[in-house]
């Protein structure tokens, strides 16, 4: 199994995944839609990778792997192994010319006895389950990324948006500069300031494009597509409100602490620090004599170690899963608040509405009510991203125990 570990390591490296739950697939809830061409959306997101990501794929074949061992026959095999070794040990024992291939079958014979000692207590399918784990939660991660980077792109596109009218902006304040400039009411320096600003804006402008056609080339990547093609994102969908009403910290941590594969490896780790520890005492007379008392000491501290370790790694994971509940209500009202500015700005964009067809103020004036509007809209889509990331964080916890800094 060592060997199965080591190739499918090497494979997550290969891939360019870090090796740090597929407890469950993506919740059974109605379908959505399908994706029409060159479009994508979130809710399809991971479905899409699961059957179109090579890296996920070649994970979840590496889990496939191991749920294909017969443990029963696997251990007839290696039993009739066993026995035909014993016997050609037997026969050539008294070949003093057979010494160094007897030397060679005698380590095949402890490697084996040694599995097969694993097979009998049960270690040798813990150790699968733990390399299954393993595979499902790399695929998690891979999964997990695509959506974070998802995102992000919907967070860039909504900045270029924002650059866009601060752009527009500009340009009126340099129209209505150069004509302060002919009439003399402005020296060059601050017409040449100003156009200065409006060249910076529009550097950004076409940095935030770059970033974003890169992103997008590389979830195209991901999905499996050529990545020099289209793609338009469909947005974020609204928060479940009825599931965020629904969160119940302790059995939600229960949850997420079963399906963790974080602590599934701490828990057998300690188990096998346990054993080394059982071991060692047994060797070492349970430090009754001297000559054994430092060898037993040691390795009480090191079980020890080992147990502490083990507690760390489970008030890490609580702390992480705590953290990321208290986010969600804090993003919640974090929108809850950008919401009513939204509407305060809604309110004032009507009454300038008003003024301005009154002619009490100018057109300049109007749009800048008009971008204190977009402004407040701005604030409120960024707000619903991060109260999105926050319960997307949560419910990747709680449905596979993926762990909080990972997830984020």
């Amino acid at each position: 199994m060592k060997k199965l570990i080591s190739l499918f390591l090497a494979l997550c490296l290969t891939l360019g995944l870090g090796v740090t739950a597929l407890a469950d697939n993506a919740p059974a809830d109605s379908a959505p839609a399908p994706d029409k061409p060159g479009t994508l959306s979130f809710e399809n997101l991971e479905s899409r990778m699961r059957t179109s990501c090579a890296s996920v794929m070649a994970l979840e074949e590496g889990a496939a792997t191991v749920d294909s061992i017969d443990y029963t026959k696997m251990f007839e095999q290696s039993k009739d192994s066993l026995e035909k070794l014993a016997d050609s040990l037997f026969f050539l024992s008294g070949d003093p010319t057979m010494a160094g291939f007897t030397s060679s079958l005698k380590s095949a014979q402890e490697s084996l006895a040694d599995s097969l000692e694993d097979m009998t207590d049960g270690t040798f399918r813990r150790d699968n389950e733990l390399t299954k784990h393993q595979m499902h939660n790399l695929a998690n991660q891979v999964i997990c990324g695509a959506q974070k980077l998802y995102i992000s792109i919907c967070t860039y596109e909504q900045q270029l948006s924002d650059a866009e009218r601060s752009l527009a902006a500009l340009d009126r304040a340099l129209t209505a500069a150069e004509k302060s400039f002919q009439l003399g009411q402005i020296s060059a320096l601050q017409l040449q300031q100003l156009r200065s600003s409006r060249a910076s804006a529009a550097s950004k402008i076409e940095t935030l494009r770059m970033a974003i056609a890169n992103m997008k080339s590389s979830l195209l990547s991901m999905l499996g597509e050529d990545p020099s093609g289209s793609l338009q994102l469909m947005g974020l969908p609204e928060v479940p409100e009825a599931s965020v009403a629904a969160m119940n910290y302790e059995a939600d941590l229960a949850a997420a602490t079963e399906k963790s594969y974080d602590l599934h490896s701490a828990d057998v780790v300690l188990a096998r620090a346990k054993e080394t520890w059982e071991d060692s005492a047994e060797d070492f007379h349970y430090g009754n004599f001297v000559g054994d008392r430092y060898r037993y000491d040691m390795a009480l501290h090191t079980w020890q170690a080992a147990q502490y370790t083990n507690t760390s790694a489970h008030q890490s994971f609580t702390l992480s899963f705590l953290t990321a509940y208290r986010a969600v209500s804090n993003a919640k009202q974090v929108l809850d608040a950008a919401q009513t500015a939204l509407e305060y700005q809604k309110q004032s964009f009507l009454s300038s509405q008003t003024q301005f067809n009154r002619g009490m103020i100018s057109a300049n004036d109007l749009k800048d009510a008009e971008d204190a509007l977009a402004t407040a809209e701005s604030a409120v889509f960024s707000a619903k991203v991060d109260y999105f990331t926050a319960w997307n964080t949560y419910s990747w916890l709680v449905r596979t125990g993926l762990s909080a800094s990972t997830a984020n």
